[in-house]
């Protein structure tokens, strides 16, 4: 892999996870200890895969979003500037690339940065509010947005319920409704 790519992942990996980059490396399988070697060094041994796995999990992380979508500055070094030289580079390369969602050279994209539905079958579902929103759901979750996830699931959950009140008691008896 390109060592310019390699040095732009290095100050990803310790700006955007920072004291968990450990935790987070190892979870693709990986011993990293800073002590004994230098993450550039560390990084240059990695199979080119591992490292696009590796950019595909920090650009689907919520954080890296946020700072992205502000161009939030570390030590004046814009994150926004910094991801799109990356993904620079990385066009440049062969790879490919979009919306921060880069794919191996073969064209099949890691397995880390694809998530599952949270919901998965919509078929039975007539209500075009209902299915809209079960995709919005799924949307958000598949890009890494939990709370979002979340407080759209609960809201979802909120309107099942008044729904099955207006079936059972209809609209004339709101009392029951409280």
């Amino acid at each position: 892999m390109n060592p310019l790519i390699l040095e732009k992942v290095a100050w990803f990996i310790k700006n955007i996870w920072g004291p968990n980059s450990r935790k987070y490396l190892k979870s693709f399988g990986l011993e990293y200890d800073p002590e004994e070697k230098r993450l550039l060094d560390f990084l240059s041994e990695i199979n080119d895969d591992i490292i696009i796995a590796i950019i595909n999990t920090i650009f689907m992380d919520g954080e890296f979003k946020n700072a992205y979508r502000i161009n939030w500055n570390i030590n004046f070094v814009g994150i926004r500037d910094q991801a799109d030289a990356l993904i620079e580079l990385l066009r440049r390369e062969g790879y490919e690339t979009e919306k921060l969602k880069i794919k191996s050279k073969r064209g099949i994209p890691p397995v880390s940065s694809m998530l599952e539905k949270i919901i998965e079958d919509t078929t039975s579902i007539s209500n075009k509010f209902y299915s809209q929103f079960i995709n919005d759901i799924n949307k958000s979750y598949q890009v890494g947005l939990f709370s979002v996830t979340r407080i759209l699931i609960r809201v979802i959950l909120e309107n099942l319920l008044i729904d099955i009140l207006r079936t059972k008691y209809g609209t004339k008896n709101l009392d029951v409704y409280y």
